[in-house]
């Protein structure tokens, strides 16, 4: 194993922070993720529902990049209609709004699931060490993110931004142009989440404003990402956490490579969490939009 590669494996040691690489007991080489220097960036305003979140930190973690990346206003902010929706249109959008309040306090939205890369001392061989939610957290997780990220799902977000969109069209007041430009910013984050990850996107921002270099070209497999997002929540859905189907196989290749499978499940967190955030924000929009009055009122647990 070269120390290039090494370096390489040890960015996906964590999903926050700074990543450290011992080799032997002769030298240690401590790097800072580029994408640092957004995650110190202040915030514009406040993480819609960080309230909820189970681990503050974490909730922090994303939102500064989501700030620095896609530019969006305040959702709070945003004018509301004054046309309000349709009887079953706000069944729709009040089941989203429900559900993305679960969603964030879900716990592995702050969990501490990583991996740890030893390599022995003649760098010849590696025992990876991993840290995870328990299967049963995951699973519920991805069975609340699904709700969101499946399109044919009557409440996901593709179905709710469409009557949204919908709406602020049919809107003849000034602040019109306003709602629809903002709508498209959550729309085009979403659907850049799913073919690339947060920290690819940060990246492109940091070379966009001249402070990194220029990235290779985006294909699959390139740095920072070992595949596009949709594949890898494709394969989880439906070869583990939901469904033992069609995408079983490729899980179970997967697994022949101890890193590779490690770095798999690292992957399937880190695109669904930057996606959650994206759905939770794009709540608070619509709670604002269509004055839903919803978030104001406790959320009912299973068997109350």
């Amino acid at each position: 194993m070269t120390l290039g590669r090494q370096l390489w494996q040890a960015k996906y040691i964590p999903l926050v922070g700074s990543y450290t690489c011992r080799m032997a007991d002769e030298i240690t080489i401590n790097a800072v993720d580029p994408i640092h220097e957004l995650v110190e960036r202040p915030l514009r305003f406040e993480p819609p529902l960080i309230e909820l979140a189970q681990n503050r930190e974490s909730y922090l973690f994303w939102w500064r990049q989501i700030e620095a990346i896609f530019e969006m206003r305040d959702p709070r902010e945003i004018p509301p209609l004054s046309a309000l929706a349709s009887e079953s249109e706000d069944r729709v959008l009040v089941r989203y709004v429900q559900k993305a309040k679960e969603l964030a306090t879900t716990t592995v939205l702050g969990a501490d699931d990583g991996m740890t890369v030893h390599v022995s001392d003649d760098g010849k061989s590696e025992k990876i060490v991993e840290r995870r939610s328990p299967p049963d957290i995951i699973a519920g997780f991805a069975a609340i993110f699904r709700q969101f990220y499946a399109n044919q799902e009557e409440a996901s977000f593709s179905a709710v931004k469409a009557i949204a969109f919908q709406a602020a069209l049919g809107a003849a007041d000034a602040p019109g142009a306003l709602r629809l430009d903002e709508l498209k910013i959550w729309g085009k984050a979403a659907g850049k989440l799913r073919m690339h990850s947060m920290h690819r996107l940060g990246l492109e921002k940091l070379v966009e404003e001249g402070r990194l270099a220029p990235l290779p070209e985006i294909t699959a497999g390139q740095y920072p990402d070992p595949e596009y997002p949709a594949q890898v929540i494709s394969s989880y859905f439906y070869g583990e956490h939901l469904h033992w189907g069609d995408k079983a196989p490729v899980l179970e290749k997967q697994a022949t490579d101890p890193f590779t499978d490690a770095r798999g499940r690292l992957f399937f967190l880190e695109s669904a969490a930057g996606l959650s955030h994206i759905y939770i924000g794009f709540a608070v929009l619509l709670e604002h939009l269509f004055q839903l009055d919803v978030l104001h009122h406790p959320t009912m647990m299973s068997g109350e």
